[in-house]
């Protein structure tokens, strides 16, 4: 399986960002959350049955190129002063300064639940489903997969 081509030169990559969380604490941390779940999903990187992502701030930035890189950076600090997500630089050395990256589900969602009372009644939804019957990891799985077909329809439509 390849990997896809999230990048700003892709006419194909979708980011979907939770609309809640955006309004409470900003579209640039909902979009890079939302990534760093979806690369997550993807990891082959499991430190003490945790998975890890790595990137540097220009290959975040590749991914969400209509803000700076200074915006990342403090994206990154705001998400990980919320306890949304966890880094570190594991096996640091001088010549290696890799900042890895993890998704503190728990925090995520506790926030969700507290926020599932105020959803609105089906509005905009098609059906309804009972989220606190799923984990954040089944929903980014459901949503990825929903995306995944929708995007492959449209352009197997269009020929």
């Amino acid at each position: 399986m390849s990997t896809p081509n999230l990048t700003a030169s892709n006419p194909c990559s979708v980011l979907v960002i939770p609309v809640q969380f955006a309004v409470e604490f900003g579209q640039i941390e909902s979009t890079l959350l939302n990534q760093m779940l979806y690369w997550l999903e993807r990891s082959p990187h499991i430190i003490n049955g945790v998975k890890w992502i790595y990137n540097t701030i220009s290959q975040w930035h590749a991914q969400i190129p209509y803000t700076s890189e200074r915006t990342i950076r403090r994206a990154i600090r705001k998400l990980e002063t919320l306890g949304f997500i966890q880094s570190d630089r594991k096996d640091a050395h001088w010549w290696n300064q890799r900042k890895w990256y993890t998704v503190n589900e728990k925090a995520l969602e506790t926030y969700i639940s507290s926020k599932r009372p105020d959803c609105p009644h089906g509005g905009g939804q098609i059906g309804r489903i009972n989220n606190k019957d799923f984990s954040i990891r089944e929903i980014t799985e459901a949503k990825t997969k929903y995306f995944d077909k929708y995007i492959r329809d449209y352009f197997d439509a269009r020929g």
